[in-house]
């Protein structure tokens, strides 16, 4: 009587590790792209939450709000560049800055794999107390950091205060060089 052995053959091994192997070719670049979207979509929420609640903040207060793009300390900068985050603060004297810690309303730091700039060279979001947009209509443009930067999506703020979020249907190229002054 033969004995019955269990376990793979050699040759089965190899086609399991091949069939792995193309499905991980195919599939990480595919996962890749979602999670880059994903984060971009979640950095849309972010900045449309923060202007919201701004708004909210300014309106119940009475009293006008700024967003400002932040560095990795969490201070104010006078770029364009939103990508490592941004702060929402009180600012009652019209410095562009929150001038005591019980100024700052809300700091918010973004994963840093998304670059994202403000149109126009503009390196504030104002609101004023009944909640409009103090000076004039903004878009934050959100690119990927890939050797081809691509456009995933912009927030828009009008005159009025109000917000909107838009994502290409079709392939675009970012509007700005992602890494760089833009």
């Amino acid at each position: 009587m033969r004995s019955r052995r269990n376990g793979l053959t050699l040759l089965e091994l190899l086609v399991v590790v091949a069939i792995l192997a193309i499905v991980t070719t195919v599939g990480l670049p595919a996962f890749g792209d979602v999670l880059q979207r994903t984060r971009a979509q979640t950095a849309m929420h972010q900045l449309t939450a923060s202007i919201a609640s701004a708004r909210l903040a300014a309106i119940q207060h009475r009293r006008p709000l700024a967003l400002c793009p932040a560095d990795a300390a969490g201070a104010c900068v006078d770029e364009p560049d939103w990508s490592a985050g941004w702060l929402v603060f009180v600012d009652a004297d019209g410095n562009d800055r929150p001038d005591t810690d019980a100024d700052l309303v809300r700091h918010v730091q973004t994963s840093g794999r998304i670059a994202i700039r403000s149109s126009a060279g503009r390196t504030r979001i104002r609101v004023q107390r009944d909640g409009r947009s103090g000076g004039s209509n903004l878009s934050l443009s959100l690119c990927s950091e890939d050797a081809e930067p691509r456009l995933l999506g912009r927030v828009i703020l009008n005159i009025s205060g109000r917000t909107r979020s838009e994502r290409p249907t079709a392939p675009t190229p970012c509007p700005f060089a992602p890494g760089g002054a833009g």
